[in-house]
Parts: C-alpha cells; sequence; structure tokens
C-alpha cells in the first residue's frame, strides 16, 4: 500500500488537469468569498461587516461541490480515457487496493487545500473588512469551529463523491454532467413546502448539511425563516450525512471496480 500511495501521489501530482483544477478552484472559492465581503461592505456604507460569516459563503460551497466534485471524477476518468488503467492494473492486479490508494491521496490532496482556501479566504476577507486584528475570540468559538470544519471537510466529501461517480460512468462528459446533478442541482429540486419527505430527502445532500452545520451566521445574523414549515437538519444529522457520503462513495467505487471491465 506504501508504494501504492506513492505511485498514485505520483500521477495525481503529474496530471495537469488536477493542478490546475485545484488552483482554479481555490481562486473560484476565494473570488465569491471577497464578493460577498465586498458586497457587504458596500451595503454597510462603512459598518463593521461580519467576517465569521462572510468566509465561505453558499456561492463558494456550490463552487466546491461543483470543481472539486469534477476533480475527484477525472482522476479516474482521465485513466480511462488515456489507456493508462489498464497499465495500472496489469501492475498490480488487486484493483480494490488502487481505488483504495486513490480514494486516499484524493483525500489527503483536497483535504489539505481547502484548508488553505479557508485560511486564505478569512485573512483577505478580515483585511478587506477592515479588520487587522485577529480575532482570536471567533478562534474559540464552537460555532465558528463547526463551520470551519464543515467547509474544509465539504472539499474531500466533493471530490470522492465525483470518484465514485468516475469510476462508475468512466466517460468524461457523462461524469461531469453526473456530478454536476447530483452534488448541484439535485438538492434544488428536492425541495418542497407540502411534502415532508422531500425536504428530508433535500437535509440529505451535501448541500443543505454545510448549510446546517455552518451555524456561524447565526452569531451575527438573525435564524433564517422557516418557509417550509418542517424541521430543519439537526447538527448531528449533518455530521452524519458528511459522513455516510464519502463512506458509501469510496464502498461503491470499490464493489464496482471488481465486477466491471476495463
Amino acid at each position: 500500500m506504501t508504494d501504492l500511495l506513492r505511485a498514485e501521489w505520483v500521477k495525481i501530482r503529474s496530471l495537469r488537469s488536477f493542478v490546475a483544477g485545484l488552483v482554479l478552484g481555490a481562486l473560484g472559492v476565494l473570488y465569491c468569498n471577497v464578493n460577498a465581503v465586498l458586497a457587504d461592505g458596500r451595503v454597510a456604507r462603512g459598518a463593521r461587516v461580519r467576517v465569521g460569516g462572510g468566509v465561505f459563503t453558499n456561492n463558494a460551497h456550490i463552487v466546491v461541490l461543483y470543481i472539486f466534485g469534477c476533480i475527484g471524477a477525472m482522476v479516474v476518468v482521465s485513466e480511462y480515457s488515456s489507456g493508462l488503467i489498464r497499465s495500472t492494473f496489469a501492475a498490480v492486479p488487486a484493483r480494490t487496493e488502487v481505488i483504495a490508494a486513490k480514494s486516499i491521496v484524493v483525500t489527503a490532496v483536497t483535504a489539505i487545500a481547502g484548508l488553505v482556501t479557508y485560511v486564505l479566504s478569512f485573512v483577505v476577507t478580515m483585511i478587506l473588512a477592515g479588520q487587522h486584528r485577529f480575532p482570536s475570540a471567533l478562534l474559540s468559538n464552537p460555532d465558528f469551529q463547526r463551520a470551519m470544519a464543515s467547509s474544509v471537510l465539504l472539499f474531500p466529501l466533493s471530490a470522492l463523491v465525483g470518484l465514485s461517480i468516475g469510476v462508475l460512468i468512466r466517460h468524461t462528459a457523462t461524469t461531469i454532467v453526473t456530478v454536476s446533478v447530483l452534488l448541484v442541482l439535485l438538492p434544488t429540486f428536492v425541495t418542497s413546502e407540502k411534502h415532508a419527505w422531500v425536504n428530508d430527502l433535500h437535509n440529505a445532500t451535501p448541500f443543505a448539511a454545510w448549510q446546517g452545520l455552518t451555524l456561524i451566521h447565526r452569531v451575527y445574523l438573525s435564524p433564517p425563516p422557516d418557509i417550509t414549515g418542517f424541521a430543519n437538519p439537526t447538527v448531528g444529522g449533518c455530521w452524519l450525512v458528511y459522513l455516510l457520503w464519502p463512506l458509501l462513495a469510496v464502498v461503491v467505487a470499490l464493489l464496482a471496480i471488481r465486477w466491471r471491465d476495463v
């Protein structure tokens, strides 16, 4: 497994689309967050702009789901399109170990990318908001810690789901469309003001789970109105979504790679 991890790291590092995707994804997230703070500043007209709630916006969250989901998918799809996957499985017949190594490397790289992106967004938005002193009290706030953890973990979650879809579909265009539909469009489709089970499906998506865990907004803003009349997702339920989605994605990928030919 050590040799596999090293080999997968070399392949991912050599994949220009993966490196470019990490950089462009981080820049896209940073742009969304900076734009939100600037918009708050224009509205506030010199008033104190909230930093904690504006570090990671809804638009940035959507960018993470889409771009890093596609990045995770391309780790597998690029090998299928180039034929490298045949050489990989010829050298290592244990296919599940190959996918397990890919999953570990993708998780580590995207988690580090998420942490760096979040810290950079925090520093830049704090400077733009006119707060030049480091808010140490904010870091000890449990709501902020939960918001930060959920935002950083959203990067590997999206990548692992994309990797699983790439193993199942293996075709670039169809994989990208499936990733965007499952992670980005599906949460907007499964919403209802009449049926509770539809609302439960919405709460079971990473989109809703991230919103439920980002409770830092409630420190600065009043709680959002409940337009559906149904229960909002609990913190425990949101963390369960964060656990089950990548876990099921990896399990599906490990099972599918055993029964599908290359």
